[in-house]
């Protein structure tokens, strides 16, 4: 008999302990959920749960989140809105800007952003900015999502690693049968690819899902990119400032970048949108004293590099009929110019971005004279 009620209990002790270590388990996941939720309130960087992958665009901003970019340059708070902008004022029929990670304002805080700049001085602006992004995902982000705000304008930001990242996404890019771009194909992890429903579901109520699943196609990517850059290097990314490479092979390379801000034109032409394409210098472009540090890594001599760029872009854009507008010759001529950039970063600091915002408004103002007239 004592054997028996011996024997009895094994499967119950073993229920037991079973049961107590899948309670443990679930209270340290919930104890690390609870804990990443608080990450934006430490003095460290915690984006995993600002950037997301997309289905068509590759990667987006995530509604309703919120993050903290920490370096020994700057501390910034990011908070995404619903729509999943980084803007607190978004409104239908504004100035719609594109651009990548300058015009979403790494290392500013909002406030001092060139787009609330723009809002301040009374010109209601939409800023899509987001970090990599170049014109193929802009057109795709303007076919989706960015159309359905009724723009009364369209800002293309232009800078030199766009061609960079227009080829990366190129590779990926799945196209209708008539050529016509449709979604990017999901970049894949090395440790971990979640999909179905339940991975839907987490990611949209777990932070800690969220930063995992970042960590996992950032730092072991299952392809050649690096981050969100696009690029298999820090030389590749900025070729386009590269006055050495001959024209044989420096034009081709902007093939796909400029095809596809023949599209945007196109796009907004057929819905009698206005369109400016803006073109505007990393440090390096602008001073031997900008950027003078972070240029380094891209192993840019002293000095300044050449206008190539810029030219390239605005003899494009004459030819075609787009409108267009240079930043770098104002750049250039402003006194102390390296105040406008972050030293080690390269992105713009508050003054960059204020003095962009001065020569955009009074470009708009000048260009369309009774658009905000009111």
């Amino acid at each position: 008999m004592d054997d028996e009620k011996t024997d009895s209990t094994k499967p119950t002790s073993a229920g037991r302990r079973f049961l107590l270590v899948l309670l443990g388990l679930l209270a340290a996941i919930v104890t690390l959920e609870v804990a990443v939720r608080f990450l934006p309130l430490l003095p460290i960087t915690a984006m995993g749960a600002v950037v997301r992958r997309d289905p068509v665009l590759d990667h987006s901003l995530r509604p309703g989140s919120r993050g903290r970019m920490v370096s020994a340059e700057y501390d910034v708070i990011y908070q995404i809105d619903p729509h999943g902008f980084r803007d607190p004022t978004v409104k239908p029929h504004s100035v719609l800007i594109l651009g990548d990670s300058f015009m979403e304002g790494y290392g500013v805080d909002v406030q001092q952003t060139l787009a609330e700049l723009l809002e301040k001085r009374g010109i209601p602006t939409i800023n899509a900015g987001v970090k990599s992004y170049s014109p193929l995902i802009e057109y795709l982000f303007l076919k989706r999502r960015g159309l359905t705000w009724n723009p009364r304008l369209v800002l293309l930001f232009l800078d030199l690693s766009d061609p960079a990242n227009d080829r990366f996404y190129a590779r990926r890019l799945v196209t209708d049968s008539s050529g016509e771009p449709l979604f990017l194909k999901p970049r894949r992890s090395r440790l971990w690819n979640p999909s179905g429903r339940i991975a839907d579901w987490f990611d949209r109520h777990s932070v800690l899902f969220q930063h995992l699943e970042h960590l996992s196609y950032k730092y072991f990517p299952d392809t050649a990119d690096v981050g969100y850059s696009g690029s298999d290097s820090a030389l590749e990314l900025l070729f386009a400032g590269r006055d050495s490479i001959p024209d044989t092979t420096y034009f081709p390379r902007w093939k796909t970048t400029l095809s596809y801000i023949l599209r945007i034109h196109g796009l907004l032409r057929e819905r009698e949108i206005p369109f400016l394409l803006v073109t505007y210098p990393y440090g390096h472009e602008v001073s031997g004293e900008a950027w003078k540090e972070g240029r380094k890594a891209h192993r840019f001599p002293p000095g300044v590099s050449s206008d190539r760029p810029f030219r390239l872009v605005e003899e494009f854009a004459r030819i075609h009929g787009i409108d267009s507008f240079r930043l770098d010759p104002a750049f250039r001529r402003a006194k102390n110019p390296g105040r406008f950039y972050y030293n080690f970063d390269g992105h713009w600091t508050a003054e960059g971005h204020a003095f962009a915002a001065a020569l955009v408004e009074e470009e708009i103002r000048r260009r369309y004279p009774t658009m905000f007239s009111e």
